[in-house]
This record gives C-alpha cells, structure tokens and sequence, in this order.
C-alpha cells in the first residue's frame, strides 16, 4: 500500500460505531524536490487544523490534510538535524526541536485557502463557513447550484442560486428553471430570494414579485 498518513475525524455522536470515524483515508507521503527514488520519509510529523506538517532531515513541508498537496516547504536553519517535529495541545503552537534547540514554527491565515479545498470537494457547507468575502460565497453557491442541477435536484439548486444573490441575474436563473419544467424549484429561488434581499432593495423585490 505503501508509506503516508492515514487521518480522520471522531464523532463521538454518531448514531452507529461503525460511523464514529468520519472524513479518513490515507494521504501517501509527497515526494520531495531531488529525491529522485521517492524514498524519503518523514522521521515525525504533527497534525494543526487543516494540515499534515512532515519534518524530513533539512526540510518542514506542510501538506494539506484534504488535499494531500504541498502548500509549503521550510528549509530548517543549520546546527544539528531536528529529530522531532509536534504541536503544543494548549496553544496550538508547533515546534520542531533537537537534543539541544526549539524552533517555533508560526501559522498564519491557515484556513485561507480552506473555502476553496472544500468546495472542490463538494463539501458546500465547510466551504460556505469557511469563506472570508461575498464573492467566496458567491463562488461556493454557484458551484453548488449548478452541481445540484447537474443531478436533477432542482429545488437545491434553485436555493443556491438564491444565495448566490446578485453574482446571477433573476431573469436567466427563473428562464433556466422553467425550461427544466421545475416549478416548484422556481418557487422556491423566488422566495429564497425574497427572504435573502434587504428590505430597502424595492426594485428587485418588485421584479421578484412580479
């Protein structure tokens, strides 16, 4: 099967044991720049939110623990190789380390790039938690509609393109639907849609009820 990391989530909740492991499969190990036989290995690794950190002999790479892409790679400073690599359980804080030195490895905007990882996914709730922008959201919505219209559940699709808000004009979402012959999913783009517009917005809400 070869080497690389095997992660997952508890869910302590769930209803049947055989579910408490959810979101797990095995990322096998990425092969660094050089190591033309793709037989080195990591001697540690450490888990933060949303990455896999992998300290190899000169190296710290940081693969994404959805994805299992590289997102980045550290050269350590020199005086000694680091012989382990692990993440304060308190303040979240990693540090590589050797007999002798500690280093403190600093994470900023970790998630930024989460929204999109989990879109791709089709993990459209993540995604949407995640976003940092109305444009993200837009994005996320989008995708989503128009994967739900590509397996024929129209009314979901009808409530993203409703969310999307103004990233589609009405005329062409409400024409699509109807073309489709889903009624019912046009009623409900039109009352999400209401639902979601501010209440000053009169001219789109008489557009809408028209």
């Amino acid at each position: 099967t070869g080497t690389g990391v095997y992660r997952g989530a508890f869910n302590f909740n769930a209803s049947e044991s055989s579910r408490v492991l959810e979101r797990h499969g095995a990322l096998p190990f990425p092969r660094l720049e050089g190591d033309e036989s793709g037989t080195e290995v990591p001697i540690s690794l450490t888990m933060t939110e949303y990455h896999i950190l992998l300290l190899y002999t000169k190296y710290l790479v940081a693969m994404n623990a959805v994805t299992g892409e590289i997102e980045a790679t550290i050269e350590l400073p020199k005086g000694g190789a680091s012989t382990f690599v692990f993440t304060d359980p308190v303040t979240g804080a990693v540090y590589v380390a050797n007999v002798g030195n500690m280093l403190e490895v600093t994470l900023q905007h970790e998630d930024a790039r989460m929204w999109r990882v989990y879109s791709d996914q089709y993990d459209y709730d993540r995604a949407i938690a995640l976003c940092k922008s109305e444009l993200q959201r837009q994005f996320v919505y989008t995708a989503k509609a128009e994967r739900m219209l590509k397996l024929k559940r129209h009314v979901e699709a009808a409530e993203a393109y409703a969310m999307a808000g103004g990233a589609h004009s009405i005329e062409v979402v409400a024409k699509t639907l109807t073309d489709l012959g889903a009624r019912k999913a046009l009623y409900v783009y039109v009352e999400t849609r209401l639902r979601e517009l501010p209440s000053d917005d009169a001219a789109l809400r008489l557009i809408l009820a028209m």
